[in-house]
């Protein structure tokens, strides 16, 4: 599933919650109504109405959401929300399904973050414990990841990782394809994106090819070449 933004909080729309958590919407409703004094607008969710919800609804990072133009008003629900009603509901379906999203949904937020840091090689400002939780977290999203990010997460230097894969038979090993995958595992192990790169002094637009590791190919790569910490894999 993918994620949700609002006012820079993760939220998740009414239908989804409700579908996750194994009630219907109307059952939110009535949670909502019965114990509104413990939600708070703006903490525990958001309404949208009118304009605010129009320009939430075209944005095209929301398309997959197939918001009706005829919704008339949308209630977005945060981690601390869809709290208040896994405890009003009670049930172990509720509270499974709760801790799920709080694994693989609420909290990418910090994998996101983790992951620039890791990119922009800045002086590290995570701890080690949260940089094997996000690395954790992410390889349960079933996300494609960036080969030089993928090594980072696992322990390695991008160039030995790069070097290692080549001498594993994995990239091709010289020439214009270099390090880009070889064809019994492009697709599997590996995807490439297609990317352009524009000269800034003479506006010439050339396309180049970037690595993506895809989700069997962390598991894969990650179980082959081993992980600097203990992370649970999931299969």
């Amino acid at each position: 599933m993918k994620q949700v933004a609002y006012q820079e909080q993760v939220v998740v729309p009414g239908a989804i919650l409700s579908e996750k958590l194994g009630c219907s919407n109307d059952t939110l409703s009535d949670n909502f109504k019965n114990n509104e004094s413990r939600y708070i607008e703006g903490v525990h969710y958001f309404v949208l109405q009118g304009e605010e919800l129009k320009a939430f609804r075209l944005r095209p990072e929301n398309f997959w959401l197939q918001i009706s133009p005829k919704t008339r008003r949308l209630i977005l629900w945060t981690e601390k929300g869809a709290f208040n009603h896994v405890k009003s509901l009670g049930t172990d379906q509720a509270w499974d399904a709760f801790q799920q999203l709080v694994d693989t949904y609420f909290r990418l937020r910090m994998v996101v973050e983790v992951l620039s840091d890791i990119k922009s090689q800045e002086q590290k400002i995570f701890s080690d414990e949260e940089v094997k939780h996000a690395s954790e977290l992410l390889l349960q999203t079933k996300e494609v990841i960036e080969i030089i990010v993928f090594a980072k997460l696992i322990g390695w230097g991008p160039n030995k990782f790069f070097k290692k894969l080549r001498e594993d038979g994995y990239l091709i090993k010289s020439g214009q394809r270099k390090n880009d995958p070889i064809s019994a595992y492009n697709g599997k192990f590996f995807k490439l994106n297609k990317k352009e790169y524009k000269n800034k002094v003479t506006s010439e637009v050339r396309p180049y090819y970037q690595t993506y590791v895809t989700p069997e190919g962390q598991i894969h790569l990650a179980n082959k070449y081993g992980v600097s910490f203990e992370t649970k894999l999931i299969k």
